[in-house]
């Protein structure tokens, strides 16, 4: 009987820890990204801006980390392929960490956009670390169902938002608000000793033409030989606008539709509820948390079908 490949290896233990290391940073993303919708409500209030009178500076205080994510996809993900999967791995949230932490301690709505705004670049990194480092090593026939489980994460962090919001609520408007965001830093301070136990991508180590060290990892994890992945040949990033031009575009607009819902409507929706009215804020923090539980069952369906169906 031949040896599996990293291919074609059983779904084991391994992948599951990998793939919720992974999923653990998303759901950090997901936490900050939607804490900070209700967050808002508590800061306008300590540093007298409002959605009316600020506008500006109201939109900057939800959306600065989106700018950061920007920057830091784009340099994190380079220095991913440069400097190894699993060094960005933990350096991204350490990123996080420090500048969530100095969100939750901001003076003044400079330092907290700043902070923000730098905070961004760690989430914007881990995105597509996170996701590359479970498709590397996730078997063929498992893999879109593990990328639905990674991503899943994100609306478990909407949910713990939504409860951490709600249970803070009694620590008065200067403190709440600075105790919600910095429990996302807390949250991933495990989260990087953890993740600095997982070996190297195996194919980034092909890649890189450390066959040996990539065969030892193969083995003593998964159980499985290099098979073909030995032999794969590095793409061009230029391909992506050529060769698979098609995809890249439907890739982009589907990513671009979904943001545009997430953290476009997202960042606004307690807003919007006192706008129209809802004044109390324990029910507006509930009603965060009560957004989360379909998008969790939907991704929990889409890993049941997205393998089999396509």
């Amino acid at each position: 009987m031949q040896n599996p490949t990293l291919d074609t290896a059983k779904l084991s233990r391994f992948h599951w820890i990998l793939s919720t290391l992974a999923g653990m940073g998303v759901l950090i993303d997901g936490y900050d990204l939607s804490v900070i919708g209700f967050s808002v409500l508590l800061i306008s209030k300590e540093f007298k801006v409002s959605a009316s009178s600020n506008p500006l500076v109201y939109a900057l205080i939800l959306s600065s980390a989106l700018i950061g994510m920007a920057v830091g996809g784009v340099t994190f993900g380079r220095l991913a392929d440069r400097l190894g999967r699993k060094t960005m791995f933990t350096i991204d949230l350490l990123f996080f960490i420090v500048f969530a932490a100095l969100s939750a301690l901001s003076r003044n709505v400079f330092q907290l956009i700043l902070f923000r705004a730098l905070m961004g670049i760690g989430i914007g990194a881990d995105y597509p670390i996170s996701s590359t480092i479970i498709s590397e090593f996730s078997p063929a026939k498992q893999r879109g169902a593990l990328l639905m489980y990674g991503i899943m994460y994100y609306w478990v962090g909407t949910l713990l938002a939504g409860v951490v919001n709600f249970l803070t609520l009694g620590l008065g408007v200067k403190l709440s608000w600075r105790v919600s965001l910095l429990v996302g830093a807390l949250l991933a301070i495990p989260v990087v000793a953890a993740r600095g136990l997982m070996p190297e991508s195996v194919r980034w180590l092909i890649q890189k033409k450390k066959i040996e060290e990539a065969r030892k990892i193969a083995e003593e994890r998964i159980g499985a030989t290099l098979g073909n992945a030995g032999n794969e040949t590095p793409r061009k990033t230029a391909e992506l606008f050529t060769t698979y031009l098609k995809p890249t575009l439907f890739l982009l607009v589907t990513w671009f539709c979904f943001d545009v819902g997430a953290y476009g409507l997202g960042f606004y929706t307690a807003t919007l509820y006192k706008e129209y009215g809802i004044n109390s804020l324990s029910k507006i923090a509930l009603f965060g948390a009560l957004s989360a539980p379909f998008p969790i069952l939907s991704y929990y369906a889409l890993m049941r079908m997205i393998d089999r169906y396509g």
